[in-house]
């Protein structure tokens, strides 16, 4: 739920029922106790995400009845222990415990959301502000890398650029004035000085 769903654990979790969600419109309202002193934001509705729908489903055909809360199990259980399950998770899959471990499993889901909806729309849904998001949870990854060299390939190759070779003989210095090779030395605003 951290992951998928960008819910603050364990808090968010815990307090989730089964009456908050709304199988018809694959929508939930999410309760906050970290936000739930400012008003209009005890609780945020968001998507049943695609990840998320599945194992929702599968836990809500396998609840008790009359069985109020989505994970009853979290009810008893403190935060520290849950780090703990979820440490000894990643060691048996052979990784290597990342840092902020809850943090950044929001941050990564708050990361993708951005890449395809407005901030605005992702803030709701996470239930924090730009100002936080930009500070706290948004990152660059090496996908940005990767996207941003294809970017750079695909351009070079639609604008007929040259080969690295003759791109290596004309460049462009600091102030933005072309130089040829070691020809022409562009200039600040410093002092030149020989030596």
């Amino acid at each position: 739920l951290a992951r998928w769903g960008g819910l603050r654990m364990p808090s968010e979790p815990k307090s989730l029922m089964w009456s908050d969600v709304d199988w018809n419109r694959d929508r939930w309202t999410v309760g906050s106790s970290k936000t739930a002193r400012y008003v209009g934001h005890e609780s945020r509705v968001i998507p049943i995400f695609s990840e998320i729908y599945a194992p929702l489903q599968e836990v809500f055909e396998q609840a008790d009845t009359g069985q109020p809360y989505v994970l009853p199990m979290l009810r008893d259980r403190k935060a520290a222990a849950l780090r703990k399950l979820v440490m000894a998770a990643i060691k048996r899959a052979g990784l290597e415990q990342w840092p902020r471990l809850w943090q950044n499993l929001r941050a990564t889901r708050q990361t993708e959301f951005e890449q395809v909806f407005p901030s605005y729309v992702v803030c709701t849904w996470m239930g924090n502000t730009r100002e936080t998001a930009r500070r706290h949870y948004l990152q660059v990854t090496d996908e940005h890398f990767e996207m941003a060299g294809r970017k750079a390939v695909q351009h070079g190759h639609a604008t007929g650029r040259r080969g690295a070779q003759e791109e290596s003989e004309t460049r462009v210095g600091p102030q933005g004035f072309a130089s040829a090779g070691s020809q022409a030395t562009p200039t600040g605003f410093e002092p030149v000085f020989s030596g």
